[in-house]
């Protein structure tokens, strides 16, 4: 059974790097979804279709699913942090050219590529949150994950309120932008294989067969 204090003590060594994913995770996550949710109220006012604009969302998450698997995949040759870093900055152009085009035919490129360098490095962030706590993986990646996605959530709100402020098309613009600031913190992210072993990793696991030797040894 784990224990409470076992996960604390597996946290401690990598605690800031882990803070550090988690808004990494937050801001583009916060880019992503909240664009999504804007620029269907943006097509319907250039006059599409509410067919039209589900079209051009489900081309929008395609690309999203497609990244989340080419960006897991190229992580494992090239590095996770670089991975995160790249494709985050990457997907403000993709989705600034979205916003900013007239062509419905050229919109569902940008759309695509916006998506797909938006969501590419999640299956990334999961791997390494899981990779600085390897001793409670699942509760790891509750935080790239889970905290992730809850506080882009919230943010959302404070976001509507802006929208209705300053307009869609300001608001939308804030969020192709945003992803800055995540890539910002990526490039503090420690490389592959420099996160500190918690200490029960360092010690190995106590297991009953490991104390009856040492118990057997020490008899000898």
């Amino acid at each position: 059974m784990v224990r409470m204090a076992d996960i604390k003590a597996s946290f401690r060594p990598n605690l800031w790097p882990m803070v550090n994913l988690t808004f990494v995770g937050i801001i583009r996550t916060l880019s992503g979804v909240g664009f999504a949710t804007f620029f269907i109220l943006l097509l319907k006012d250039r006059g599409y279709s509410l067919q039209e604009g589900g079209d051009m969302l489900f081309i929008y998450q395609g690309g999203a699913v497609i990244g989340g698997f080419v960006g897991g995949w190229t992580s494992d040759r090239i590095g996770r942090a670089r991975v995160i870093w790249t494709t985050i900055l990457l997907s403000t152009p993709c989705l600034l050219g979205a916003l900013y085009e007239e062509s419905s035919s050229l919109l569902g490129v940008w759309l695509f590529f916006g998506g797909f360098m938006n969501m590419a490095s999640n299956s990334v962030s999961v791997a390494m949150a899981q990779e600085m706590v390897p001793d409670n993986a699942g509760t790891a990646s509750s935080f790239p994950m889970g905290v992730s996605w809850g506080a882009a959530g919230a943010a959302l709100m404070v976001f509507g309120s802006i929208a209705d402020k300053i307009g869609v098309v300001a608001t939308m613009e804030i969020l192709a932008l945003i992803p800055l600031i995540a890539v910002l913190l990526a490039l503090l992210l420690p490389g592959d294989h420099r996160f500190k072993p918690s200490s029960s990793t360092t010690q190995g696991p106590h297991t009953p067969s490991s104390s009856k030797q040492s118990i057997s040894e020490e008899a000898v």
